[in-house]
Formats: C-alpha cells, structure tokens, sequence
C-alpha cells in the first residue's frame, strides 16, 4: 500500500469514527430528553403566557415514573400504569375556565395538579374515559403556582402517544383605572337614627 493510499484510508476511518460519535451523542440526547418527559424535573416546559389555544404534540417517555403510588390521588388510579407524558405550566397571569383537551388512544387520562405530584402536590381536576378524545374543563389557574399536566395510561395502551394537547382558557383581566367615588342614599330610618346619635 502506497502512502497516499495510506492516509486516504486513515483519515476515512477517523471520519467514520467521528461520524459515529456524533451520531451516538445526538441519539443518546434524543433518548435523553424523552425519557425526562416523564418526570416533574423532566417536565416539558409550557410558555408562562402561551398564545391559546395552545396546541402541542405529545411526548411520551420508556417508563412508568409516575404511578398510583408515587402521586398524589388525582381520579382513578387504574389510569397511572403507563408510559407518562408530564408538563409543567408557571402562568405570569390567573385563568378562568381553563380547559385541557387530548385527542390520540383510547384509555389516557387527564391529570391536573398545582404542584408536582410526586412531592404533594394537590389534584386540581382529572378525566379519564376509554374515549380517544376527552377534554378537562372549568378549572382556575392562578398566577405564579407551577401546574403540572400529566397524561397517563390504563394499559394497554401503554402509553398516551401518539396523541395532541391543546390548552386554552380565559385570562383575568387585571383592574386598570382610578375608581370612580360615588354616592349613597341611606334610608330616611338611619339618617334619623344617625342624627339623634
């Protein structure tokens, strides 16, 4: 073998071996950041001020991370055996009538909970049905508590993907303006009574 032939093959074996770094690096970050959806620390992150309706494609994680023993008791707990899809909401402003609607498989339940289920967090509201569409609904949001919307399986299916959210609500309009001081007119009796007081 030549020289020339030499390096051609070394520097297509180094460009082999770098092409395949590469590769596993970016798949095992792939692999990473699904499995993590499966996790309050691994939540998929909701805009503090989403444009609504928000809509979003699912992802799913591996595993079972959240389940009835691990969560706090939010519905049915038969809809906790599957492969969760986990988001956390930290609205800058309070919704009214907020609605959480999923449209994929059959057997996913909807979880609402003002803090992570997994520390005590508290149920807001849940659905479950073996419907593949169901929406949450007339639920308040209040500014600056962190939210965390789970959907969860009653396998088979085991897992709630492929599936779609979409988030949407009314936000509260914050009072503008100076009051305006207005007047009362007292019943004859208390004016009297206030009088002879």
């Amino acid at each position: 073998m030549n020289e020339t032939n030499y390096k051609k093959r070394t520097w297509m074996e180094r460009c082999s071996q770098l092409f395949m770094f590469v590769a596993a690096l970016m798949f095992s970050t792939l692999m990473t950041t699904r499995v993590e959806a499966t996790t309050c620390v691994g939540a998929i992150t909701i805009p503090a001020a989403p444009t609504l309706p928000y809509v979003l494609g699912i992802t799913c994680g591996l595993t079972n991370d959240m389940t009835s023993a691990n969560t706090t008791t939010c519905g049915s707990n038969l809809y906790k055996g599957g492969q969760e899809s986990v988001y956390t909401w930290t609205p800058t402003s309070s919704y009214t009538g907020v609605s959480i609607a999923y449209s994929g498989v059959t057997y996913v339940g909807i979880f609402l909970y003002n803090g992570c289920p997994t520390s005590g967090g508290t149920c807001v509201g849940n659905i479950t049905n073996s419907g593949s569409s169901k929406t949450l609904s007339g639920m308040t949001i209040t500014a600056g508590n962190t939210y965390y919307i789970v959907f969860d399986t009653w396998p088979t299916p085991n897992s709630p993907c492929p599936g779609t959210m979409t988030l949407n609500g009314t936000i509260v309009s914050a009072c503008s303006g100076t009051p305006t001081a207005g007047s009362i007119t007292a019943p004859h009796w208390l004016v009297l009574v206030l009088h002879l007081i």
